[in-house]
């Protein structure tokens, strides 16, 4: 039945309400198993536009994949999955200034999906944090932090608190994690932070 599944969701990437349906039997599933095409049909998503509930589902069902096995989180790391979330993160941070009321509060549990996300993968192995500490995906994780974003605008900055949380929880991963320290491309990286927070 998921092999059929799986199909769908790489045949009928247009077609929303088909992408979302799927997805949600997918996720209920609960797989402790994906099949080899898991990884390439759920980045295709995420690379792809759609509606913030399609990127929602498409996390949850990344977030089983994650949990499978620490290989699975290093070879999804491997293979870029990062910065897939790292172009929805930004989106999403964007859109959240533009949309209507209902979509805003999609797109802000999108924002605090992907980042909690990115913060188990901060926990995770060197690899994870290394590819976390590209300039694509380090410069989406301090986007909600920037004064430019709107996140501290009157009205929503308590609204986003748990966003701007969250997010300073990943910097203070990453930044802790011995990886940082080896590597001496990290001054730029400090002071776009020191820039950031003066």
């Amino acid at each position: 039945m998921s092999e059929q599944l799986w199909l769908q969701l790489s045949e009928h990437a247009d077609d929303n309400k088909l992408l979302a349906d799927t997805l949600r039997q997918l996720i209920d599933l609960k797989l402790e198993a994906f099949p080899p095409c898991a990884r390439r049909v759920i980045f295709d998503l995420l690379s792809e536009r759609h509606e913030p509930y399609i990127w929602l589902h498409t996390c949850a069902l990344l977030c089983q994949l994650y949990n499978v096995s620490p290989s699975e989180r290093h070879e999804l790391a491997r293979y870029g999955v990062l910065s897939y979330l790292a172009k929805v993160l930004k989106e999403s941070v964007s859109a959240m200034a533009l949309v209507t009321t209902s979509s805003e509060d999609q797109y802000r549990t999108l924002v605090q999906v992907i980042l909690s996300m990115m913060l188990r993968f901060a926990h995770a192995s060197d690899l994870c944090v290394l590819k976390i500490l590209q300039h694509n995906v380090l410069d989406a994780v301090l986007l909600p932090l920037s004064t430019t974003s709107g996140m501290y605008a009157p009205g929503i900055a308590e609204t986003n608190k748990q966003l701007i949380e969250t997010a300073l929880a990943v910097l203070d991963c990453i930044t802790s994690h011995s990886v940082f320290n080896t590597l001496s491309q990290y001054g730029s990286y400090t002071n776009a932070l020191y820039i950031l927070f003066h």
